[in-house]
């Protein structure tokens, strides 16, 4: 396979990672493993969660690869993972929280996954987000509605999560799995 360890840094290719320091969990903290492209817990059944660290402000893609649970999404910057719109993978529901007004999961047209690589598709202009499964059955455009406040990208394993199961960001460091829509 290709080597993706040392990325060329220009303006026009600077890429996200998660955030090391915008981790939360509440007793058992997650790894950022992989050049900050990977959690992991040691901890089963932990509940952790982690940002981005590159502000969203144009459209992007990008996708979160995962083997048991995981809930991926935007969150807004630099007030945690409380305030954010989310997709959990597993039953396909999507909702907001905190600072985007709470709404609970609520069917957006995907079927769940138990595993796979989730696509996520932000428009911050239009404040649109929708989801792909593996490449395909895109979830309608959910139109979220937040404070003028930036976002960031948002991943999360929940208390379903095995310990020693990381879950995987690309933010395009490498190509996708799947063709971004």
């Amino acid at each position: 396979g290709a080597d993706y360890d040392l990325m060329s840094d220009s303006p026009s290719q600077n890429f996200a990672t998660l955030n090391p320091q915008d981790v939360t969990g509440p007793a058992y903290q997650p790894v950022t493993i992989n050049a900050n492209l990977a959690a992991n817990t040691s901890v089963s059944q932990a509940d952790w969660a982690a940002t981005g660290t590159v502000e969203i402000e144009s459209k992007v893609y990008f996708e979160a690869t995962y083997t048991t649970y995981c809930s991926v999404g935007i969150a807004l910057s630099n007030v945690g993972t409380n305030s954010r719109v989310y997709l959990v993978a597993q039953t396909g529901q999507a909702g907001t929280q905190g600072d985007f007004s709470d709404t609970g999961p609520t069917d957006v047209g995907l079927t769940g996954q138990a595993s796979g690589t989730v696509g996520v598709r932000v428009d911050p202009v239009a404040r649109t987000i929708a989801w792909t499964f593996d490449g395909s059955t895109y979830s309608s455009d959910v139109t979220y509605t937040a404070q003028d406040k930036p976002i960031v990208p948002y991943l999360s394993a929940g208390v379903a999560q095995p310990s020693n199961t990381p879950l995987s960001i690309n933010f395009g460091q490498q190509p996708f799995q799947f063709t971004p829509p």
